[in-house]
């Protein structure tokens, strides 16, 4: 269901979201959504962080996609570089409590390790409801209380079975609807699965130089035909929004 968008970017977010309507959601997962930006030359960090290629227009429409949302989904290695101490600002906290849902997206690491250092600031965060996504043989140790963990198989080379935690996350805490954030090995995994139904993809006004991941790595997975959905500009940023198609 559209929501009201906030302050700032609301152009944008019509042509992006409200006017083609968010994605159905599946009867046995969430609807997963991804959101990165990339720069001209197809990269997805420098110095390993998104720093640089993100600006403003950017992280409205990711402040628009982490209100419409009922989960944000991230990798480990995202969390250490990134931080994720908070995900909305008060004013929109108040505006999601005011429809009736929680304050802010539930953040869900995944790690098949579960090699957590629990100091780091998303593990530290009070107000942010946390889940650990993880391995049946995972050890996590010293979490911070109110750090649930769901747990799943894991195949020959690890890779965690992330059919199985999206069906736990929409069975047993109501999530309808997950944005990924990345990094773009999870987003990878994620559309080699079937896992991934739509695509956000920004370009930024940057040539970034040197050699890194391409925004959606997918080794050994098939072609896939892509939607294009809608597309916006702001401060010469490049939204698009595509469909995946099965």
């Amino acid at each position: 269901m559209p929501l009201d968008a906030p302050p700032g970017g609301a152009e944008v977010w019509r042509a992006l979201w409200q006017d083609p309507e968010p994605p159905p959601v599946p009867p046995d997962r969430p609807s997963v959504v991804a959101a990165l930006v990339s720069s001209v030359d197809g990269q997805v960090t420098e110095g390993g962080r998104v720093a640089e290629l993100t600006g403003p227009a950017d992280q409205r429409l990711l402040r628009h996609l982490r209100i419409a949302h009922d989960a944000v989904l991230v990798g480990a290695t995202t969390i250490r570089v990134e931080g994720y101490d908070s995900l909305l600002a008060q004013p929109d906290r108040e505006q999601r409590a005011g429809e009736g849902r929680s304050g802010q997206p539930v953040l869900c690491i995944v790690s098949g390790r579960a090699e957590l250092d629990p100091e780091i600031p998303a593990l530290q965060a009070q107000d942010l409801p946390k889940l650990l996504l993880t391995g049946t043989e995972s050890k996590p140790s010293g979490l911070p209380v109110g750090t649930e963990v769901l747990r799943s198989e894991t195949n020959d080379a690890g890779e965690l079975d992330l059919a199985a935690l999206l069906a736990k996350l929409k069975t047993e805490h109501g999530v309808a609807r997950v944005l990924c954030e990345g990094g773009p090995t999870l987003i990878g995994s994620l559309a080699r699965a079937g896992l991934l139904d739509e695509l956000f993809l920004t370009l930024s006004p940057r040539l970034s130089g040197g050699d890194g991941l391409r925004p959606v790595p997918n080794v050994g997975a098939k072609p896939r035909e892509l939607s294009l959905l809608a597309h916006a500009e702001e401060d010469g940023y490049l939204f698009t929004r595509y469909r995946i198609e099965t």
